[in-house]
């Protein structure tokens, strides 16, 4: 492969290179947009608590005896 041929091949990888950027760049311009109209979704969380309790707790003031 002479140099000519070389710098040829060269410069049509740099135009390959360079519209791949174009097509990512545009890609990362509409994925930003999706994004950014995206609304935030509500989530809710339940839980259950679950406490095991001493059997006798009628006359108790301490408030360990109820956990």
């Amino acid at each position: 492969m002479t140099i000519e041929e070389r710098l040829d091949y060269l410069e049509k990888r740099q135009k390959l290179v360079e519209e791949d950027l174009a097509y990512c760049h545009r890609d990362l311009i509409n994925l930003i947009n999706i994004i950014e109209n995206c609304e935030p979704e509500v989530h809710y969380h339940f839980y259950q608590d679950f406490r095991t309790c001493k059997d006798d707790l009628n006359n108790s003031n301490d408030l360990n005896d109820f956990i």
